[in-house]
């Protein structure tokens, strides 16, 4: 029979909090982020993420984390500047004007975006999958829908090393070579990847089904609400509650 532990060792050690208990703070967190002005309460959102970061000792793997989503950020940022034309003009270029009202909005925007990523990243960090996957079968949902976000999450573990792998190649063997030529490379090694991942899938799949997978995944069942649970519980509520009573 398969084992979570056994197939997940680097997410075997126990959460510091109920995953009930983290993902009410998530959704008060979400909720403030959108509620809230954007000034220096929102810094204040940042460095108390900063801070449980810190405490759950994630703060490493979030900073990486938010490396993959500060581009997509970034880009949609730009777009919103540029599309709003609100106040002094301070840049223009081939029909394009930046604004000093277009420039705060997407500097709100962006601030809002990241602080959303960051909360919901660092849940995902700090929530072992075993517990997750504990929480979600308390919620009643079906076994076949946690099968599929755990081996998700799995295989996308296991493409990421192939992934880093890949580009850890091409940058040893490409030292030499031209950009356009390193742009070809890459874009070869692209290919070849997406063609990997679909053979391990297979691979995997048929693996799971030569052991006995029958469509579930194990499910840790002793879930335990704490006395910190519930201060991590009130203590957001009460965080973005003074928030919003500050003007």
């Amino acid at each position: 029979m398969l084992s979570a532990a056994a197939i997940s060792p680097e997410r075997r050690a126990g959460s510091a909090a109920d995953p009930r208990a983290a993902g009410a703070a998530l959704i008060v967190t979400i909720a403030a982020l959108l509620l809230l002005p954007a000034d220096l309460r929102l810094l204040l959102v940042a460095l108390a993420l900063a801070g449980l970061a810190l405490l759950a000792r994630q703060l490493r793997r979030l900073l990486r984390r938010l490396r993959l989503v500060l581009p997509m950020i970034a880009v949609f940022c730009a777009f919103i500047a540029l599309r709003m034309a609100d106040g002094t003009t301070l840049y223009s270029f081939a029909g394009l004007e930046l604004t000093r009202g277009g420039l705060q909005a997407a500097t709100a925007l962006g601030a809002r975006l990241l602080l959303l990523a960051s909360a919901s990243l660092l849940f995902v960090l700090s929530i072992p999958l075993q517990q997750l996957t504990a929480a979600l079968a308390a919620l009643r949902l079906p076994a076949r829908v946690i099968a599929v976000l755990w081996l998700t999450e799995r295989v996308l573990v296991l493409l990421g090393d192939d992934l880093r792998r890949s580009l850890e190649a091409l940058r040893v063997r490409a030292g030499t070579l031209s950009r356009a030529a390193r742009m070809r490379a890459a874009a070869r090694i692209g290919g070849a990847f997406l063609l990997r991942a679909v053979a391990r899938s297979e691979r995997l799949a048929d693996a799971m089904a030569a052991r006995g997978f029958q469509g579930r995944v194990p499910v840790l069942r002793s879930l335990r609400w704490r006395s910190h649970d519930t201060a991590l519980c009130a203590g957001s509520i009460l965080f973005f509650t003074a928030l919003w009573m500050v003007r």
